[in-house]
C-alpha cells in the first residue's frame, strides 16, 4: 500500500527582481535617498545605478549640470551607507523634459512556496475538512520573517578564519595556567 504523503516537500526560495525608483532630479534630497537606502540594505545586492538625464540641446539642463547633479546624487547614497554606486548621464531630446534621476539595483525577496496552508491562517473561518500539506504554514511564516533575504544565500564573502590562532586565546585557561601580569598603568592606589 503506498499513501501519497501529507508534508509539503518545496522550501521558501529568494528571488531576483530588478528595483527602479525615477524622482525629478531637482527634488531628490536626503529624504528620498534615505528612503532607497534603507530599501537597498534590507532588499538590494550588488551596485545600485544612477542614471540622470539631461538635454543636449538646453542652456540650463545641460551635460555639466547633470554630471554635478549625479556627483550630489551619488554622494548622498554613500552617506547614507551605500557602499557601490555606480552612475551616468543620459541624452534626452525632448525639450520639454526636466531632468531626470533613476536609481536601479536587483533586489532579492523571499518568497513562500505555492502550496495548501493550514486552515484559518489566511482567513478567520478554519474548514478542517480542507487538505492541507504539513509544513507548508511553516513556510510561509518562516518566508514572512526574513528581514534580509539575500542572507539565505550564504557569507561567502566572510573570509578565511584560522581556527587554531584563535584557539590560543583559550588554550592557557583550558590547562589551568595562570595569565601573566600586564604591568599596566594604575589608575588608583587601590
Amino acid at each position: 500500500m503506498h499513501e501519497p504523503t501529507s508534508f509539503h516537500q518545496s522550501r521558501l526560495t529568494v528571488q531576483e527582481q530588478n528595483y527602479t525608483k525615477m524622482f525629478d532630479t531637482e527634488t531628490v534630497d536626503d529624504r528620498e535617498i534615505y528612503q532607497v537606502a534603507a530599501d537597498y540594505d534590507r532588499y538590494g545586492i550588488g551596485p545600485v545605478q544612477v542614471s540622470v538625464t539631461y538635454n543636449p540641446d538646453s542652456d540650463s539642463n545641460n551635460s555639466i549640470r547633470a554630471i554635478g547633479e549625479l556627483g550630489r546624487i551619488k554622494g548622498l547614497l554613500r552617506e547614507q551607507g551605500v557602499k557601490s554606486v555606480t552612475g551616468d548621464i543620459l541624452p534626452i531630446t525632448d525639450k520639454s523634459t526636466v531632468s531626470k534621476t533613476v536609481v536601479s539595483y536587483v533586489s532579492m525577496t523571499a518568497q513562500a512556496p505555492d502550496c495548501k496552508q493550514i486552515p484559518g491562517l489566511e482567513d478567520r473561518v478554519p474548514d478542517t475538512a480542507k487538505d492541507y500539506e504539513l509544513g507548508c504554514s511553516t513556510e510561509t511564516l518562516m518566508a514572512k520573517q526574513i528581514y534580509r533575504p539575500r542572507d539565505l544565500l550564504g557569507n561567502a564573502g566572510a573570509g578565511r578564519a584560522d581556527a587554531r590562532r584563535a584557539s590560543n586565546i583559550v588554550d592557557g585557561y583550558r590547562t589551568g595556567e595562570s595569565a601573566d601580569s600586564l604591568n599596566a598603568e594604575t589608575v588608583s592606589e587601590n
